[in-house]
């Protein structure tokens, strides 16, 4: 499910069960809920999410989401790992990247694999697919993670983000 917006979230929930049931899902998921949402579905005695995709980064850490997401066993999927590119070149990430010899991208997405998500960054630009790619034969140091804890500001890139805040009794 792309939203809780929309109503009908118990019988969409309940349709992708079904389709799981009869093997036409391996695994099924939303997008874009919040920990309300998540709790609404719980409280109706389905089956969980085994994936929630989430804008996630390094500017907005989604904490409380995360949290309750590794409290119910759901995969969490940062959609937007480099915000749009919107920060760049203005915070402490890209003097991290500078001191790591790495690009602002490729700290934000390395960023994303040691916090523990799934990260989808997209490109079309061949190049720039290759050096996204780059990030696993190195580590951001544990004292530099904790520095970028400090870019958590709560930025949003997209508008998507703000579904996740509406209440349950509004999107059921």
């Amino acid at each position: 499910i792309h939203s809780p917006k929309g109503k009908k979230i118990l019988e969409t929930w309940d349709a992708l069960i079904e389709a799981k049931k009869r093997g036409l899902a391996k695994s099924i998921g939303v997008s874009n809920f919040g920990v309300d949402q998540l709790k609404g579905i719980k409280a109706s005695g389905k089956e969980m999410p085994e994936v929630n995709q989430i804008e996630l980064h390094v500017w907005n850490h989604q904490k409380e989401t995360m949290e309750y997401c590794e409290s119910e066993n759901i995969v969490v999927m940062g959609y937007c790992p480099l915000a749009r590119v919107k920060k760049f070149g203005t915070t402490v990430v890209n003097k991290i990247a500078e001191e790591l010899k790495v690009s602002e991208a490729q700290l934000c997405i390395r960023w994303g694999l040691q916090y523990g998500i799934v990260t989808i960054p997209k490109s079309t630009n061949e190049k720039r697919i290759i050096e996204n790619a780059d990030v696993f034969s190195w580590n951001i140091p544990s004292h530099l993670m904790k520095e970028l804890e400090k870019a958590d500001e709560g930025f949003q890139a997209s508008n998507s983000v703000n579904s996740m805040k509406t209440p349950w009794s509004e999107v059921q």
